[in-house]
């Protein structure tokens, strides 16, 4: 569980790097400047934190985690700003918020102190970057939103193939005393992290979800 996490913050450390860039380049508010650099010290950071946890399960230290790429994927037939605006909406609004519930549940059910410690240091960072993606969006013109808006139903699908894949990977025992919980659990989190956060959310912001809303009740949930 460890390892895996430590891979995926290492992505996301790769992403909030690029993110940086692009927001200072399209002069963003500096609170969202200042958000999306610190992200980047933040991932790795966690990246590290993850590695040292394995190391500690293991009995053995760990390698650090390797980096597939070191820019964010392309997206086909989108560029340019509205490529930013579909993965800070993918990676911040949607998984950064999920993640956040799911590391709350984590850490309330922990009991090792070291896992205890561990899952806060990395609960107290995803907060903000969700906070990140929400800033960001409240920084687009109506224009911008428009243009994002038909790409949200491909936003959510995506989130939604993205936690099924992990959850094919989790380790399988229930072990929540030490902050791993079941697929069973982890499933019904993301579920309730669209329902109740994501999509409201996404929606405040200003962009249609009626068609990510329907094709989540319609099939999504059922794949988790």
């Amino acid at each position: 569980m460890w390892t895996q996490r430590a891979q995926s913050e290492l992505r996301a450390a790769a992403f909030f790097a690029h993110f940086a860039g692009r927001c200072l380049n399209e002069q963003r508010p500096l609170a969202l400047q200042w958000l999306a650099a610190r992200g980047a010290s933040d991932e790795l950071r966690h990246a590290q934190i993850c590695r040292t946890m394995a190391g500690l399960y293991a009995g053995a230290e760990q390698p650090w985690p390797e980096l597939e790429h070191d820019t964010p994927p392309a997206l086909g037939g989108v560029s340019g700003a509205l490529a930013t605006a579909v993965l800070v909406t993918g990676v911040c609004c949607v998984n950064e918020s999920i993640s956040t519930s799911y590391l709350g549940e984590c850490l309330a059910a922990a009991e090792h102190p070291t896992a205890k410690a561990a899952l806060r240091g990395l609960l107290a960072d995803e907060v903000d970057h969700a906070r990140v993606g929400f800033g960001y969006l409240a920084s687009l013109d109506a224009s911008s939103l428009r243009e994002l808006a038909p790409q949200v139903p491909w936003i959510v699908r995506t989130a939604v193939r993205t936690w099924v894949g992990s959850l094919r990977q989790w380790p399988g025992p229930e072990l929540p005393a030490h902050g791993l919980l079941s697929r069973t659990r982890i499933a019904e989190l993301v579920r309730e992290g669209l329902r109740e956060l994501v999509l409201p959310g996404l929606a405040h912001a200003g962009l249609d979800v009626g068609e990510a809303s329907t094709w989540f009740e319609a099939e999504g949930a059922s794949w988790l």
